[in-house]
């Protein structure tokens, strides 16, 4: 997954060890901030019966239809995030894991560094 002007960078945690983290900025990357602290993000599934693999649908970052259609004039597409494999008896991921889809912290809680 890609965001633009995303970087690494090491930050002090409140213990005062370092740490690496991520930071991304909310411009230009379709995020908006939540009136809880998180980060809302808009991911759309996609059926996709071109690919012959286990899943069914790709998992998409949706940038809104106004965005969405310039992307794809440029012969572009929004960022693909993973896979699903849905059948009669529901969805489940496909794919490698990633940790980035770990819970934010409860509101009101600050973030561990």
């Amino acid at each position: 997954m890609a965001f633009n002007n995303a970087f690494i960078e090491e930050r002090v945690n409140k213990a005062g060890a370092k740490v690496k983290c991520v930071t991304i900025p909310l411009e230009n990357n379709h995020l908006e901030p939540t009136d809880r602290g998180g980060v809302f993000v808009n991911w759309t599934a996609w059926a996709n019966d071109k690919i012959k693999s286990d899943h069914t649908h790709l998992i998409n970052l949706d940038p809104g239809k106004e965005v969405r259609e310039q992307l794809k004039a440029a012969g572009e597409y929004p960022p693909t995030l993973g896979a699903l494999k849905v059948d009669e008896g529901g969805f489940s991921h496909v794919g490698k894991r990633d940790e980035a889809t770990m819970p934010l912290p409860a509101a009101g809680n600050p973030a561990p560094f």
